[in-house]
């Protein structure tokens, strides 16, 4: 027979079942309708803190890196709002460091829970501390804890508030441009730069009077406190948004809640249990096995773009290189964004390109993806690989002059470039053949070190197969794949779609959704306010020389 217990009864009984067991993960615990013996809420105010062990450590771990904190409801049906303290970890993913289920939302019940964070913690000398738009999470931070060096916001939330209130502005091709500035202040990574285009661009705002209000209210809110939302002055912080909170939240209610309404606090309270068992359990498989998390997935993208890339690389110094590239239409070059070497010639952490043999600490570049996103851009990529060029071409030549086999493999290659006819096919057949040359020379001289015995039968499996389809007559290979593709298909192969009808009216598109700019458009825009007697003035529609 089962027995369904009250909502308030089921979450009384779980709490009172954690303070027996030995690791107690409950760090608060202020039931509804009881009075509280502290005075610090009042009778119908309801307070649960969550931490367990895992999550202490993590705190006490990572805490003094990054911490970001925000709010999120739809876990109950009582408006009793979950409030997490997230930290990052070395794999650049987020974890919850201790969560808060209530139903106030002011800055005593978050003086609150950093109060009892700092009791099982100690004191955390955050570096950074990341939050929405308010200063709701910060202030009571800094009472309890210390005041990090960085407190930022986060760049979605700034984002979304500038379109909400973009609409003080009626004339909808200047809002455009207003947005579009605001965009570029944004995202503008030198500080001198920085400052001249906002000054400009709050004369611009204030000399029009159609876009007098929206220029008050942006000195009211954001003139004064750049340095919590400007590129320019989050460099190397590591993030840049609150989206990990954003992603644990839809993860609840989504995978754990199945999407839908939840009405019991206790339904809630163990889909947040679930999450963070498993967010524990994910770590531990991260440390044995490894993991290609987002950020892994997202360096790799990078290094793909920089070996189809076509890029100018000029070194300037010992450390430091100029990466150019061409524009769009291909035929200007832009400036060069700056790469430079560090003193950490080994990877240090886990954001590595296993290609390049570079972490993320390896280079620093000047462009926005390294600066704000905390990532192994494309320039370094490019850099790298010509490095690692460099070096095996070096390599080459040392290993021809003691390698009397690679040697003779070498020359037998560069005979075969000679029996091509096709004069196309025989450009990127030597090509092919001088790479698969140099991974022939790094072969031989790495192998003699190699320890590892299972390592040493891979590589002979794999070379015995490489054999096989070399002595494999080509004109059989063809005819081969010419029947298998006539004969065989893939068993997950998709069916053809039946005709189906479809829908001719035109979406409408929500007039709340300003379009971002366009490279070309930020450049144009950057070259207005930094020089007001430049040429775009001339071609702008606007009059009295005036952007907006």
């Amino acid at each position: 027979m089962y027995v369904f217990f009250l909502d308030a009864i089921s979450v009384d009984m779980y709490v009172k079942e954690c303070c027996q067991s030995e690791n107690n993960p409950i760090l608060f615990y202020k039931q509804q309708n009881v009075e509280d013996n502290s005075h610090i809420l009042k009778k119908d105010d309801f307070c649960l803190i969550i931490m367990n062990r895992s999550q202490k450590n993590m705190v006490m771990q990572f805490g003094q890196n990054i911490i970001a904190v925000d709010s999120t409801h739809g876990l109950n049906s009582y408006d009793f709002e979950l409030t997490t303290v997230m930290v990052v970890d070395d794999w650049g993913e987020g974890f919850p460091g201790a969560c808060m289920l209530t139903n106030r939302k002011d800055s005593l019940i978050f003086n609150l829970f950093f109060q009892k964070l700092k009791e099982h913690v100690g004191n955390i000398n955050t570096k950074i501390f990341m939050s929405d738009v308010t200063n709701v999470f910060y202030n009571p931070w800094k009472e309890v804890m210390e005041s990090a060096p960085q407190q930022l916001y986060c760049a979605w939330h700034i984002d979304r508030a500038w379109q909400s209130n973009i609409n003080k502005i009626n004339n909808p091709d200047k809002r455009q441009n207003v947005y579009k500035t605001l965009k570029l202040l944004q995202t503008l990574t030198d500080k001198l730069e920085f400052h001249k285009v906002i000054l400009n661009f709050e004369n611009e705002l204030h000399g029009d009077e159609e876009t007098c209000n929206f220029g008050v209210y942006f000195q009211k809110n954001y003139a004064h406190n750049y340095i919590k939302w400007a590129y320019c002055y989050r460099k190397n912080a590591g993030i840049n948004t609150n989206m990990r909170l954003e992603a644990m939240h839809k993860i609840l209610k989504y995978i754990y809640l199945d999407g839908k309404k939840v009405k019991r606090l206790d339904k809630g309270l163990y889909a947040l249990n679930k999450y963070i068992r498993d967010k524990i359990v994910d770590r531990i498989v991260k440390k044995v096995k490894g993991k290609n998390s987002k950020h892994i997935q997202n360096i790799h993208v990078r290094h793909r773009s920089a070996v189809t890339a076509d890029f100018r690389i000029t070194q300037q110094d010992n450390n430091l290189w100029n990466v150019g590239s061409k524009d769009s239409g291909g035929a200007d070059i832009l400036n060069g964004y700056k790469v430079s070497k560090t003193s950490i010639f080994e990877p240090c952490c886990n954001l590595v390109c296993s290609a390049c043999n570079i972490c993320v600490h390896s280079f620093v570049c000047c462009c926005t993806d390294f600066f704000i996103h905390n990532t192994i851009c494309k320039h370094i990529h490019g850099v790298a690989l010509e490095i690692k060029e460099s070096t095996s071409t070096n390599i080459n030549s040392i290993s021809n002059g003691n390698d009397n086999n690679v040697l003779n493999e070498i020359e037998v290659l560069g005979h075969l470039n000679t029996l091509s006819q096709d004069n196309n096919n025989t450009k990127n057949r030597d090509h092919l053949l001088q790479k698969i040359s140099l991974q022939q020379c790094r072969l031989g001289e790495n192998i003699k070190h190699v320890q590892n015995t299972e390592i040493l039968k891979h590589v002979e499996r794999t070379l015995k197969t490489e054999n096989i389809l070399i002595e494999t007559d080509s004109n059989n290979i063809k005819a081969f794949s010419v029947t298998d593709k006539q004969n065989k298909e893939p068993p997950n192969k998709n069916i053809v779609k039946q005709l189906t009808f479809h829908s001719t009216k035109k979406r409408k598109i929500d007039s709340k959704t300003m379009k971002k700019p366009n490279r070309k458009e930020l450049k144009e825009l950057k070259d207005y306010f930094l020089n007001p007697t430049s040429e775009y003035i001339s071609k702008s529609p606007q009059n009295d020389h005036s952007y907006f």
